[in-house]
């Protein structure tokens, strides 16, 4: 079993949708030696508060066990175990959320729309509230991408360089262990216009003409210590920064060069990709990457 990965779990709400992350979270738990868990949520379809019961619960909660354990069967050992399986009840968001701060996986599996809203089946509202509520790392993937782990060789990984933003390796550090993948890290300087607020010329700032350059200097040495580190741990890894005023459009450009197979990104928990900057920053590169996106939480 390698560290760092002992178990993954992709959840299902039923659709063909969902069943597209199985490919990946299997190739991943498999090669890792990993327990690989199917979880779905099971939600009676009356509201309790004026029904005091479901007359139909018991039945289509006894269909949804056996889909599930069929789901699980049918892909045999992975891991050399057999995949594990769990269905809960409740409210699809929080009650995931709940189990997995309780059952604490290592990393959570599951297919987004990208572009555009969030699945109209309750598995997007899910992914969006996974990111918000737990501090689980999660691998998001695109409904068309049909790559295989096996083939990620690249992984570019965008830190902002604010206090534990650079907490994202301990999560990519195990699937670049398992790819035996190259770690790129990637930061953006932007210098934020000044704004005078009315102030007028005498509440001006005048920022050093050399400004920009320092904040590039500062940002290579800390990612120049981060590469040895990761060196030293027997990683192959490197460094780019770029420059421009919007960190997302700059994430996205390198992105489009085709040289990676991953994106990881760290935002800060509860507010999920709510976050200013690097929350945006998230929101965009989730929606926009032509790529699976790692998203993780920074550690304080």
């Amino acid at each position: 079993m390698l560290p760092g990965m002992n178990r993954v779990v992709v959840p299902l709400d039923g659709s063909g949708f969902a069943r597209r992350a199985l490919p990946v979270a299997t190739a991943l738990a498999d090669r890792a030696g990993a327990w690989l868990t199917l979880v779905s949520v099971y939600r009676s379809r009356y509201d309790q508060r004026f029904f005091s019961e479901d007359p139909h619960a018991e039945s289509e909660r006894e269909a949804q066990l056996a889909w599930l354990e069929q789901e699980a069967q049918s892909l045999g050992m992975v891991g050399g175990r057999p995949v594990q399986f769990e269905l809960l009840e409740g409210q699809p968001a929080p009650t995931l959320a709940g189990w997995l701060r309780r059952a604490r996986p290592d990393l959570v599996v599951m297919t987004t729309h990208g572009r555009g809203p969030w699945s109209r089946f309750w598995l997007g509202s899910v992914a969006d509230g996974l990111l918000k509520d737990t501090t689980v790392p999660t691998l998001l993937l695109r409904p068309e991408v049909t790559s295989e782990p096996a083939s990620w060789r690249r992984i570019l990984v965008t830190l902002d360089l604010s206090a534990g933003s650079d907490s994202v390796l301990a999560a990519v550090t195990p699937i670049a262990r398992l790819l035996d993948a190259e770690i790129t890290l990637l930061h953006v300087v932007v210098q934020a216009p000044f704004v005078s607020m009315g102030l007028g010329a005498e509440g001006a700032v005048t920022l050093p003409t050399d400004y920009t350059q320092r904040l590039r200097a500062e940002a290579e040495s800390r990612l120049s210590g981060l590469v040895e580190t990761l060196r030293s741990e027997g990683m192959r890894s490197s460094f780019r920064v770029h420059h421009g005023s919007n960190p997302a459009e700059a994430i996205l450009t390198e992105l489009a060069t085709g040289n990676y197979d991953l994106a990881a990104l760290a935002t800060r928990a509860p507010e999920g990709v709510a976050r200013v900057v690097l929350g945006s920053v998230a929101d965009k590169i989730i929606r926009a990457a032509e790529v699976p996106v790692l998203v993780t939480h920074v550690v304080p």
